[in-house]
């Protein structure tokens, strides 16, 4: 079966949601999504609560569930999700990560017993040689390749990547992962931002000095930033 979950963080209310394939909709399967990962992993498992939203025998049906729930909730900040669902799991990881399972040659096991049988016939002299050819082939490359601009080859490779997604929603994902900042003025107004860099500029201050602030927990005595101090929100 597949279970649509939602994964809460009891600290601060942030929340994950997924599918997973199982036969006991209550194991301890905690998602694989970037975000939630380093929140569990920053925040202890122990803090966390899974409840399951939907039960169903069919994948489609459930990826199609997760997707329409996600959609509603993705521009809430609480949301740990950098994805709009749809795909994901065992069952996308078998067929779009691990292609060369198709073809034995490029199976692991088969590459790993390639590799014990040439060390055994391996020479200092074929080690050198290999590695002459190695730096001789890494030469051409580079002067092939110096100053050349192939924007149909990485539209391509865009295209065909397991992970699509990470490029059509890569702003998105950079908001999930980043660090947010509660930044406060000399005269008392706070602000949150998850580009601090971009803040500082704006507000015409200087970076380095007020992201300081997080390390020493005092405000800026000196420069265009004095008075001001920043601190860091925890994912």
């Amino acid at each position: 079966m597949y279970t649509v979950y939602k994964i809460t963080n009891n600290i601060n209310n942030r929340y994950y949601i997924g599918v997973h394939k199982t036969s006991d909709p209550h194991d301890s399967y905690m998602g694989s999504g970037l975000a939630i990962k380093r929140a569990i992993e920053s925040y202890g498992i122990d803090n966390f609560t899974k409840d399951i939203l939907f039960v169903s025998e069919t994948r489609e049906t459930s990826y199609n569930k997760e997707k329409e729930m996600i959609s509603e909730c993705m521009d809430d900040p609480l949301c740990y999700n950098i994805s709009y669902g749809g795909d994901g799991g065992w069952d996308y990881y078998n067929e779009r990560m691990r292609p060369h399972r198709t073809n034995p040659m490029k199976d692991p096991s088969t590459a790993r017993k390639n590799l014990e049988a040439r060390k055994k016939n391996e020479t200092p002299e074929s080690i050198e040689h290999r590695s002459k050819v190695g730096r001789a082939n890494i030469k051409k490359a580079i002067e092939y390749n110096t100053g050349r601009k192939r924007p149909r080859q990485s539209t391509i490779m865009q295209e065909k990547s397991a992970f699509k997604y990470l490029w059509e929603d890569k702003e998105l994902m950079r908001d999930k992962l980043s660090s947010w900042f509660s930044v406060v003025s000399p005269d008392g107004k706070v602000y949150t931002t998850n580009r601090l860099q971009e803040f500082c500029k704006d507000m015409g201050i200087t970076y380095v000095s007020v992201w300081n602030t997080c390390r020493t927990g005092k405000a800026v005595t000196k420069g265009k930033a004095k008075g001001w101090i920043c601190t860091t929100i925890p994912n």
